[in-house]
């Protein structure tokens, strides 16, 4: 019988409690025909391990959540979203995502066949109190390089920011409606 493996109900579970009204429409874990029999890590192993799961980007900070994953090299294998995948065998740096599926209405989030990656359980620092550290600040310091493409970089600061800003128009909008 397939299951998933800790890390990833941990994972679910902090991203749930930092954002409990969050969209779960294309969450998921266990593969469909689609994925399975497949190499797929949605397809369960031989012990029945499943080591991917999917993150529906509504109601969440995607930016956020691949800022911190990305600091458990030892954890997670790649990130697929919106186009880009953020891979550990190229340091995280986001390249274009090939194959049929953008990835645009959820993170795949897909970790490495270790058990130290199937036991981590110590949080990702995605909820405040948990991970390495409350607060982590990407270091913004881009070597500069010849033909440099940005694109890369402005889609995923613009989608950060699109994120903060829908959240506090929410806030605003709360506060508006609270005034007698």
């Amino acid at each position: 019988m397939a299951y998933l493996v800790p890390s990833l109900v941990k994972l679910f579970d902090e991203l749930n409690a930092t954002w409990p009204h969050r969209d779960h429409r294309t969450d998921g874990w266990i593969g469909d025909k689609n994925h399975c029999p497949g190499t797929s890590d949605h397809c369960a192993d031989s012990s029945g391990r499943v080591h991917a799961i999917d993150i529906d980007k509504d109601g969440i900070d995607p930016g956020l959540v691949i800022s911190r994953l990305v600091m458990y090299p030892d954890v997670v294998r790649y990130i697929n979203y919106n186009y880009y995948q953020y891979h550990k065998k190229n340091d995280f740096e986001p390249k274009k995502l090939g194959g049929s599926d953008p990835h645009t209405s959820h993170l795949h989030v897909s970790i490495e066949h270790t058990d130290t990656a199937r036991g981590y359980v110590g949080g990702f620092g995605i909820l405040p109190g948990t991970g390495t550290g409350d607060i982590f600040v990407p270091d913004l310091q881009l070597q500069p390089m010849e033909n440099w493409d940005h694109s890369q970089h402005v889609l995923i600061s613009a989608d950060v920011f699109g994120s903060l800003a829908n959240t506090l128009q929410g806030y605003a909008s709360a506060a508006t409606s609270l005034r007698i």
